[in-house]
């Protein structure tokens, strides 16, 4: 029974990070923009399935103001509580927006140059 569990966990964690990729894959000729994070980092476990953190941000572009969210999947949650700690409320950091739909955006962790101090780091 705990070996099925287990099964479980991997192949959802695995259809997450599939997922993810291919959002990833769409997004990466996007535009690049900053984003700031606005709401309090907190890794959750849905009752079936790994542990996620959920990045909810906010971007201008044009004069209007977005909001958007980034989840990302772990397969142990100390690492999901290390990526949340690296963030802080207020934090600048670079996303992508769809250039067609700019509500419509997303978070790559390679668009990230460093985490120093606590504080993301974007590129300018």
């Amino acid at each position: 029974m705990l070996v099925g569990w287990f099964a479980d966990l991997y192949v959802v964690f695995a259809i997450k990070v599939l997922l993810e990729w291919l959002r990833a894959m769409r997004s990466s000729k996007w535009s690049l923009v900053k984003a700031i994070l606005i709401s309090p980092i907190d890794v959750s476990s849905t009752g079936f399935g790994c542990p996620t953190v959920d990045v909810i941000y906010e971007y201008g572009v044009n004069g209007e103001l977005y909001t958007g969210t980034h989840t990302k999947p772990f397969l142990l949650e100390a690492s999901a509580e290390e990526l949340a700690a690296r963030f802080i409320l207020g934090s600048e950091f670079i996303i992508r927006i769809n250039p067609n739909q700019p509500e419509i955006s997303f978070m790559f962790d390679k668009d990230q140059v460093s985490l120093v101090d606590n504080k993301v780091l974007v590129q300018n």
